[in-house]
Order: structure tokens, then C-alpha cells, then sequence
């Protein structure tokens, strides 16, 4: 009885181990459980966490990670500000964050930079039919690729995708999508959600912030709130390239479109935007097919005061019309984009006069 018992019970300590899954800690320096990224990602099994310690990793196994199991890769310190994937990319020697292949992948807290690559820049992500993917908290600045100058994120049938609270800056694009690119395959039951973003001086041919391309979309078909693309209280500010967001089937509440060499959006359906403000782009703001969705359902057209765009500092200043109770229009939408109160309005809060200082900001 007794053996039978110890059995039982390290069989339910192997499913509980398995289930939780292992935590391998990685250092810049090489000291940690695995030498490098890479040889962690080859080491762990299905359902580990990869945890990066502060510092910037460089060099092989640190770039290029080829990824196919479901894993989760996060800072331990939890800030993006200093721990650093530079991936060291040119031209000459092109180089990307990550490859990706795997049906759950969670990434959290840190940055990629310096990517270059004929695809995606930092991560180029290639789900199964019904993967999921987070990316939290995390950093891309100065990447360049031909699709998604930072992500692209491939689509092939039911995933559900979340991008949040994350940075792009300074990221290039030939085609499509200087931060993000969705491509979109098959069908369009996928639901990908960028929430909480921002988007500052990124460039592409299409969709400089974000481009989404359904292949063969549904003309005419309407989005609901399991399938498509919805951006939510994201700030699109002082990007350049034909259009800021391309896209084929998406949808946007509380956002701020301000301040962009163009904004020519959105072909092949009619995205509905609610609670959000377009304001200041060179190529006109509520125009094209959302013409007609100007002041309707709290979408409004004023200046967002922010503390100030030419430092790259997208908080509102203390009376913006973007802020909660300050609607122009007395509508109730809470917080329009993805900062808060960051400075007094008057003269600490400036208007943008020139982008330079931005690069000094970020890179």
C-alpha cells in the first residue's frame, strides 16, 4: 500500500512540474542556467519561462532565436529600459530577434533593437491555426525589415493575438508596416488586440504605425468583436510614409492620430472608430471613409497637447481634451490614447516644432 502511495504521489509532482513548467535564468554574460537565449530556448521544454536578466545580450544565441515550442521569454526586472536584445543588424549582416513557430508564446519587459531583416526586424512570428501570442511591455526601436519593420505576425486561421503597452520607435519598413505588420491567410476568424501602444516616428510605404492585409477579405462584411484587428487607446504620432494605418478589416476606440506626414487609411472595408481623436496629419485627418464618422461616437479633431513630441513625450498635458471629463463634446470615453497626465499645460507644454531630439530620447 505504502508503494502504491508513492507512486501516486510522484506521479502528481510530475504532472504539477510539468504543468507549471521551469524557469530558466539568463545573463548577458553567459553565467546563467544556459549560456545563451538560444541554447535556453533548445534546453527547456514545452511551457517554460526564459528569464532575462538585466544587461544588453548581444552575438550569436543572443539574435536570430529560432523558436518552436510554446514558451514564455520576460525581464526579470519587468522594465524594458534595461534589459536589451541589440541585435546588431546592417545590411551586410542581417539580424533579427526571433523566429518564431509555436502555438503559445508570451513575451514581457524587454527591448529589441538595431534588427534588420528582408521580413520582419525584431520578431517575425508564424503561428499554427489557432495559436496564441502576448507581447507586453516590451521596447522596439530602430529596426528595419521588408514586412514589419519591428513585428510581423502571421495568421493562418483562428489565433488570438494581444499586443500591449509597448513602444515603437524609429522603426523602417520598405513595405508594408513600419511597427507592426498582420498578414493575414485562409480566413478571417483571427482576432489580434493592440492595446495601450504607442507609435512614434516609424515609416513604411503602407501603414507606417500598422498594416493589416487580409488575403481575400470579405468585402462588405462587417467585424465583430472576436474577429479582426482592434486598436485600443494606442497614440500614432509624427510617423511618416504613404499612410499611417493600412488596413483591411480593423476597428479602433480612444485613439490619437496626431502629427503624421500622412493619414490616408483603410481599404476594402470600413473600420469604425469610436472616441478617438485625428489631428494635425499633413494628408488631412478625418477624410477618405471616415469621413463621415467625424463627431460621431465621440471622435473629435483638437490639438492633444502633448508635454512635448519633439523630446518624444506623448503624456498629456494636465487640461488635454483627451483626458477623462474633458471631452470637447461632453462625451464619456475615458482616457483618448495611451498616456496620462505628464506635465502642466502652458509653456512646459509644447507643440512639435522639430523630431530630432526624439532619436537622442530613444536610441
Amino acid at each position: 500500500m505504502r508503494s502504491k502511495f508513492v507512486m501516486i504521489t510522484v506521479l502528481v509532482l510530475a504532472c504539477a512540474c510539468t504543468c507549471l513548467g521551469g524557469t530558466w535564468h539568463i545573463r548577458p554574460d553567459g553565467t546563467g542556467d544556459a549560456p545563451t537565449i538560444q541554447a535556453a530556448v533548445d534546453s527547456a521544454g514545452a511551457g517554460d519561462t526564459i528569464l532575462l536578466a538585466d544587461g544588453t545580450f548581444r552575438g550569436p544565441g543572443n539574435r536570430d532565436v529560432v523558436i518552436e515550442k510554446s514558451l514564455t521569454i520576460r525581464s526579470e526586472s519587468g522594465d524594458p529600459t534595461t534589459c536589451v536584445i541589440d541585435c546588431q543588424g546592417t545590411s551586410a549582416e542581417r539580424h533579427r530577434a526571433f523566429l518564431c513557430d509555436a502555438a503559445y508564446l508570451m513575451f514581457e519587459g524587454f527591448t529589441v533593437k538595431n534588427g534588420y531583416h528582408s521580413e520582419a526586424g525584431a520578431m517575425d512570428i508564424q503561428s499554427n491555426l489557432w495559436g496564441e501570442l502576448t507581447i507586453s511591455r516590451c521596447h522596439f526601436t530602430n529596426n528595419n525589415g521588408g514586412y514589419g519593420g519591428a513585428i510581423r505576425c502571421l495568421l493562418l486561421g483562428s489565433e488570438t493575438y494581444e499586443i500591449s503597452e509597448c513602444l515603437f520607435y524609429g522603426n523602417y519598413s520598405e513595405y508594408y508596416g513600419g511597427g507592426i505588420f498582420l498578414e493575414r491567410h485562409l480566413n478571417p476568424d483571427g482576432l489580434c488586440r493592440i492595446v495601450d501602444c504607442m507609435f512614434l516616428e516609424n515609416y513604411a510605404y503602407y501603414g507606417a504605425a500598422l498594416a493589416e492585409w487580409l488575403f481575400e477579405p470579405p468585402l462588405g462584411e462587417g467585424l465583430t468583436e472576436d474577429v479582426g484587428t482592434h486598436m485600443i487607446g494606442c497614440t500614432i504620432a509624427a510617423n511618416s510614409g504613404a499612410c499611417s494605418i493600412f488596413g483591411t478589416a480593423m476597428s479602433g476606440e480612444r485613439l490619437v492620430i496626431a502629427y503624421n506626414e500622412t493619414f490616408t487609411p483603410f481599404i476594402n472595408s470600413i473600420p469604425v472608430l469610436s472616441c478617438s481623436n485625428i489631428f494635425g496629419n499633413a494628408g488631412g485627418d478625418w477624410i477618405g471613409v471616415l469621413e463621415d464618422q467625424y463627431r460621431v461616437r465621440g471622435n473629435i479633431r483638437v490639438c492633444p497637447s502633448f508635454c512635448s513630441l519633439p523630446q518624444g513625450d506623448l503624456h498629456l498635458c494636465d487640461e488635454s481634451p483627451c483626458l477623462p471629463g474633458k471631452h470637447p463634446d461632453d462625451y464619456t470615453c475615458g482616457l483618448i490614447g495611451a498616456l496620462g497626465v505628464g506635465c502642466s499645460c502652458g509653456p512646459s507644454a509644447t507643440h512639435p516644432t522639430t523630431l530630432g531630439a526624439i532619436k537622442a530620447l530613444y536610441r
